[in-house]
């Protein structure tokens, strides 16, 4: 199991309390690339689809529940 897969379990089990640097690392893992950055928000984007992540501890859940939608939306592919 990778580590991009252990911080997606972590974020299945519970969607609160976790940090940005893993939001990202799962984001960059599927192929978005960090478009730009204002402040404490990051913007990702890849292809039509845009993900806007505050550099916050902890990050949001709606945050978490975005990446794992986009993560479940990489893997429908495969």
């Amino acid at each position: 199991m990778s580590k991009v897969d252990k911080i997606i379990e972590k974020f299945k089990k519970t969607p609160a309390g976790h940090s940005y640097e893993d939001c990202e690392k799962v984001l960059l893992a599927i192929g978005y690339k960090l478009r730009k950055s204002k402040g404490s928000h990051c913007q990702f984007s890849k292809m039509d689809s845009y993900i806007t992540i505050a550099n916050h501890r902890p990050v949001s859940k709606d945050a978490i529940k975005d990446v794992l939608k986009a993560w479940e939306k990489e893997n429908e592919k495969e």
